[in-house]
């Protein structure tokens, strides 16, 4: 009887450790990739962000400080940084909105190529992945080959 035990342990032990990284769970291919460090990428890569981002820190400064000194009569003012403020931020969105559709357009093309069923934003969604399921490179590769560096965007 201990030799059968033996026996049914090592062909499970054996059966589990013969497994791929890559194999499918119940036949549909999972990967995840990380949206945000691709995001971070193409935002930074984009030509006007970091002026984009500079104007928003300084109007969003002078409009705390602005705030901090209670005075009535730079209503106008206060009026001013705020609508600078919503014109950054308009532009930011549109900047977001085409840097997420471009993302989306890529990850398709990757997964129809590789014949993944499903692909997880992995930096907020999955609590557990391993290493080889991740095609966060392989998404930038696939950006990189796709857009030159003046067209990144919004041609």
């Amino acid at each position: 009887m201990k030799l059968y035990v033996i026996t049914f342990v090592l062909m499970l032990v054996m059966s589990c450790s013969f497994r791929k990284d890559t194999a499918p769970i119940d036949g549909q291919i999972i990967r995840t990739f990380n949206l945000k460090a691709v995001y971070t990428y193409l935002y930074e890569q984009t030509p006007g962000t970091s002026e984009l981002m500079e104007k928003y820190r300084f109007f969003k400064t002078k409009l705390s400080e602005l705030e901090k000194s209670k005075g009535k009569s730079d209503e106008s003012l206060r009026k001013h940084y705020l609508e600078e403020i919503d014109k950054i931020e308009s532009r930011n969105d549109i900047i977001k909105e085409k840097i997420l559709n471009l993302v989306k357009r890529n990850v398709r093309q990757v997964s129809i190529r590789n014949g993944y069923d499903i692909v997880l934003n992995g930096d907020t969604s999955v609590l557990y992945s391993r290493n080889t399921f991740d095609i966060t490179s392989e998404i930038l590769q696939e950006i990189k080959q796709n857009v030159t560096k003046n067209s990144l965007i919004w041609k």
